[in-house]
């Protein structure tokens, strides 16, 4: 009798042009799915066949009601042990002519960090070997924790080396 793994999924780290700068796009979970209240980002499981980069655009644009056109993939990141060992992957890209939307059967409301300053702060961290996990906290929003502040370590370490 076989294990079933669970079926991997992706998330984009959304970027909004804010000026000569960016934001980051975050979402609060809406109250009538799995983990409520939490921050994430956009994203779900992957559909047979997909990658990382095509499941991500699909589910930003399913819970952000936006266009495939507004989205813009830059890269893909790190995949992460996820929830109950579920593999996330990250992908960044950059969402044009945002308007604050966003389905209201997933996402509960929706809020934004400036990249420069995400950057500029040191995040909680603390290690459970063989893993270390990461929190930032928010003016307003409680702490972005989990995966979410895993993946979001990983890209801003990213650009900091880069």
């Amino acid at each position: 009798m076989g294990v079933k793994r669970p079926r991997p999924a992706a998330v984009l780290i959304p970027l909004l042009p804010n000026g000569n700068s960016y934001d980051v796009l975050f979402e609060v979970r809406s109250a009538g799915i799995a983990q409520p209240g939490d921050i994430c980002f956009p994203g779900g499981t992957m559909e047979p066949g997909e990658t990382p980069e095509v499941a991500a655009v699909r589910e930003t644009t399913e819970e952000l009601l936006v266009s495939r056109e507004q989205i813009r993939v830059l890269r893909t990141m790190n995949t992460r042990p996820g929830p109950k060992g579920r593999p996330v992957t990250g992908v960044l890209g950059i969402l044009d002519n945002y308007k604050g939307s966003f389905s209201k059967a997933e996402v509960d409301h929706v809020f934004t960090l400036p990249l420069g300053k995400l950057m500029a702060e040191s995040p909680v961290s603390r290690t459970m070997p063989p893993r270390t996990f990461y929190y930032y906290p928010t003016p307003s929003e409680g702490a972005i924790w989990g995966i979410t502040a895993n993946l979001l370590h990983d890209f801003l370490q990213l650009l900091k080396e880069e």
